[in-house]
């Protein structure tokens, strides 16, 4: 008996001893697991710390890095705002500025200045570019109503008025001008010179004919002669006369408020009439002579002002003529 118990003792101490035994090792793993979790904690923290410092000094390097491109950047806007300015290249040296401004907005005590200074020199220069596109229209509006282009020289009067308001009076008369021409009728001067060429010129015995303008009578050609005619009906014209069914003609444009002046003439000439005339004298001598006649043709001449004007004036009409 009492071996038996000595017996169970001994296996009930083996069954503690043992499980003791495991709860120590239990013990053991958890802590070393534990020891485990931790020394990767910290390892990951370390890799996480050493990324951020590598982010972080990437981040100065490169913030330094922008730093220097800036700096390079708004000295070399300076420096070409500097050049081209003293080249008269305002606006470029204005540009070159602002972009610098923008760089380095601190800077705006300094740059604001010149870019004032600049804004006064482009001023200037555009008050000198506007005077000189003035006065280039203004030319160029008097030289095409010298030609009495007038479409051409109040489309010029109209830009030089944009360009400069303040001279508008004298723009708007310009204009005003223009318009009352357009409307002034053109003036014919139409006149016949004494020809003293033949004895019915001398003897003021001539060949009348009639001049018409578009198949009306205008006037009705002597020697001496001269008349006016207004004419209100623009573009291509004919003036014509006939004498005997040959015919004159001539193509005038006639533009409004213009002169012409046209001298009117006849051309003659001896042709043979294809008949003969057959003559006795008191001798009884008998002559066979070929007819002759003289043939009148008209003649119409655009003329020079200077000279139509000085031959026209020079015709003195008699009272009632």
């Amino acid at each position: 008996m009492k071996r038996v118990i000595i017996t169970w003792m001994l296996i009930v101490l083996s069954i503690s001893f043992n499980e003791a035994q495991s709860i120590q090792e239990a013990v053991k793993a958890e802590r070393q697991r534990q020891e485990q979790q931790q020394r990767t904690a910290e390892e990951q923290k370390q890799r996480e710390d050493q990324k951020r410092k590598e982010a972080e000094k990437l981040k100065r390097e490169a913030e330094k890095q922008r730093l220097v491109e800036l700096e390079l950047s708004y000295q070399n806007a300076i420096t070409s705002a500097k050049n081209n300015f003293e080249q008269g290249q305002y606006a470029k040296a204005k540009q070159d500025y602002m972009t610098a401004l923008a760089l380095k907005p601190a800077e705006a005590n300094t740059i604001n200045p010149k870019i004032a200074e600049i804004n006064e020199f482009l001023l200037e220069q555009e008050r000198a570019e506007r005077e000189t596109r003035y006065n280039y229209q203004i030319a160029s509006a008097q030289k095409n109503l010298g030609l009495r282009q007038f479409d051409r020289a109040e489309q010029d009067y109209k830009v030089a008025l944009e360009l400069k308001p303040e001279n508008a009076g004298f723009i708007l008369a310009k204009i005003a001008e223009i318009d009352s021409i357009r409307n002034a009728p053109a003036i014919l001067y139409i006149y016949r010179l004494r020809n003293t060429s033949t004895i019915g010129g001398i003897l003021g015995v001539v060949t009348r004919y009639d001049v018409l303008l578009e198949n009306t009578v205008i006037g009705r050609t002597n020697s001496n002669w001269k008349t006016t005619v207004p004419v209100s009906t623009f573009g291509n014209q004919t003036l014509s006369a006939e004498i005997e069914g040959r015919k004159a003609e001539l193509r005038i444009i006639i533009q409004p408020g213009s002169d012409y002046y046209i001298r009117c003439a006849i051309s003659s000439k001896t042709i043979d009439t294809g008949r003969t005339r057959t003559t006795t004298d008191r001798n009884g001598k008998t002559t066979t002579t070929r007819v002759t006649e003289i043939q009148e043709t008209p003649i119409l001449q655009l003329m020079e002002k200077s000279l139509g004007e000085s031959e026209f004036n020079a015709i003195k009409l008699k009272d009632g003529h």
